[in-house]
């Protein structure tokens, strides 16, 4: 069966740099994007480990051996991102849950849920949430690409 969402999308990879303890587990991430221009992309899904970019970003890409790599961001596309690290995987169902009763779209892998905050949003009551959770030890969270 052909997937239909994805035709007209294609693969920009995201070349990432690991920290001291070895974060992110990858070398490469790839996300789907849309042309929009000559070497011009726009972003359609959630980062999960790719830092300062989101959903609806407009990128520049370059060609090498027939893949397309990140190169820059010529403009953003009003969304944030947020990763939310679970301390068990078991919590993922009620977590995301409460996510996206904030409007918020998530995608997760595992622990990790990778959290796309949409333009003018009231972000505010989902910081104070996931403050909340973070101080009960239930999760850790960074803010990836702030649009707020």
């Amino acid at each position: 069966m052909v997937d239909l969402v994805h035709v007209h999308l294609v693969k920009v990879l995201f070349r990432l740099e690991r920290d001291e303890r070895g974060w992110p587990p990858i070398d490469v991430e790839g996300m789907w994007a849309k042309r929009t221009a000559a070497d011009e992309y726009t972003l359609h899904n959630i980062p999960f480990y790719a830092r300062g970019v989101a959903s609806g970003d407009v990128v520049a890409t370059v060609e090498i051996d027939g893949n397309l790599y990140f190169r820059e961001t010529l403009r953003q596309g009003g969304h944030g991102t947020i990763r939310v690290l679970l301390k068990s995987e078991s919590q993922a169902d009620g977590v995301i849950a409460r996510i996206e009763s904030f409007r918020c779209g998530c995608e997760s892998a595992e622990r990790l849920v990778a959290v796309d905050v949409p333009p003018k949003m009231r972000v505010s009551e989902l910081l104070s949430f996931l403050e909340a959770e973070r101080g009960a030890s239930r999760l850790g969270y960074e803010v990836s690409c702030k649009s707020w």
